[in-house]
């Protein structure tokens, strides 16, 4: 990949899809732009924000771009904002520059990803939801994209916010217009689509004129975000709100933006199959695997030098968790095993704008930047580290399991290899037995 990457950034057509003769590029050049000595500061918690002069954003039309460092093919997706900088330079925040493994001076190439834009975004169908599936049109382009990559993001440009989906739960439905998807009320509310948590001054404002005239839906979002810093935040999580005045924020929110959703494929997934290790499936078939998707948070103030991820109990219980047991965090290719622990409502929503806790997971500012998060409104996948589940019942359970077989009047009359034969044996269906309540815990 990083090959095809480097060939582009020299301006050459790049072939992604193998043992095709056909050229299909999935990255189109935008500008090449030299990295400015001084480096873009963080906003809002964004670690990949870009400033890139004015004329560069209007080239790019509002999409996400993908930055590229043709000296060695690295390459990161970034959040670009316009100012005023002299043309052909860039500034970056440290996180991207050590991404792409440059410095100061260091020539960049900007590209945009192929992506499918949506306008209307409809229910999905009940016999979909259990599978957490995204359904789009049924069409050759996307079909062809589903085999070369095998994770996805769907972005949500009103919020920023992001989920990412695997292929196999991408669904083609020929019964979809073009522009339409469908995608779960979970998925919806993991994108902030209901009710965006956060809007800027310009939504704002937007908001405000076109509402002139409907003071209803005027005076519902007056109430309901207040200013913070150079944002307008929710100033009550939208699990507490009220039904009919959460139905005129809905209403508001879509008579002035409309519905629009981004599905554009996770570039390090080019024809990546994520396979699980023997290890691994044998821990699953144990313990039982346990998965969910959540958006990432901070967690609380005294959490920020630990390895703990911050949980509510529910989530825990759907999980088949206790305290201080292990989850892996997977966000896009990059995974990391820590300790997760229950988290406080009113310490978790002082520490974070008002969302729903029972969609979000606390994760440390150090394991944000280890598994390359680069802000506080992407989704992560949350998976019970179940082979730490399996070490942990074997600690607790296999010395009296032993005991308890060599205390059996049936072991007299056999020899001391036939017994340690039979012990071991015996040990893997006493474990599965007494892990069927961990099995059971699964959510499923």
């Amino acid at each position: 990949m990083k090959q095809k990457i480097r060939a582009l950034a020299q301006g050459k057509r790049v072939q992604l899809q193998r043992g095709k003769k056909t050229d299909s590029q999935c990255l189109e050049a935008v500008a090449t732009l030299a990295v400015d000595e001084k480096r873009a500061a963080r906003a809002d918690g964004c670690m990949n924000r870009v400033l890139v002069p004015e004329s560069v954003t209007d080239a790019l039309q509002g999409q996400r771009a993908v930055l590229v460092n043709p000296a060695n093919g690295k390459f990161t997706q970034v959040r670009v904002a316009g100012a005023a900088l002299s043309e052909g330079r860039i500034r970056a925040t440290g996180f991207v520059l050590k991404a792409l493994d440059c410095d100061t001076g260091a020539p960049l190439m900007l590209c945009c990803c192929k992506k499918y834009a949506f306008s209307r975004i409809r229910i999905q169908k009940i016999e979909m939801v259990k599978e957490e599936a995204v359904m789009v049109p049924q069409m050759p382009e996307t079909e062809e994209m589903l085999r070369r990559f095998s994770l996805f993001e769907v972005f949500n440009p009103l919020t920023e916010d992001t989920i990412f989906i695997r292929s196999r739960h991408i669904a083609p439905d020929a019964g979809l217009k073009e522009g339409e998807i469908r995608i779960s009320h979970r998925h919806r509310s993991l994108l902030g689509e209901n009710v965006p948590c956060r809007l800027t001054k310009d939504q704002w404002q937007k908001a405000m004129d076109m509402l002139s005239g409907e003071a209803e839906m005027m005076d519902a979002l007056e109430k309901v975000y207040m200013p913070e810093g150079d944002r307008y935040t929710l100033s009550q999580p939208v699990g507490s709100m009220a039904f009919g005045k959460k139905e005129l924020v809905k209403g508001a929110v879509k008579k002035c933006f409309g519905e629009q959703l981004i599905l554009r494929p996770v570039l390090h997934s080019f024809h990546v199959k994520s396979r699980r290790s023997p290890l691994k499936w044998l821990c699953d078939f144990f313990v039982g695997k346990s998965v969910l998707s959540l958006s990432c948070r901070r967690p609380h103030m005294c959490d920020e030098t630990a390895d703990i991820v911050r949980m509510t109990e529910d989530n825990m219980r759907y999980m088949g968790l206790e305290c201080m047991d292990k989850v892996i965090l997977q966000y896009r290719q990059n995974r990391v095993s820590c300790h997760v622990m229950p988290l406080e409502e009113d310490k978790f929503l002082s520490n974070n704008v008002a969302s729903m806790p029972e969609l979000t997971i606390g994760i440390p500012a150090h394991i944000r930047n280890r598994m390359g998060i680069p802000d506080l409104q992407s989704a992560v996948k949350v998976e019970r580290d179940t082979g730490f589940i399996l070490r942990k019942s074997i600690n607790e359970q296999l010395v009296p399991a032993l005991l308890t077989l060599v205390s059996l009047s049936f072991f007299d009359s056999l020899t001391i290899w036939q017994k340690v034969l039979l012990s071991l044996a015996a040990i893997p269906v006493i474990l599965y037995f007494n892990l069927s309540s961990k099995r059971n815990m699964c959510g499923k």
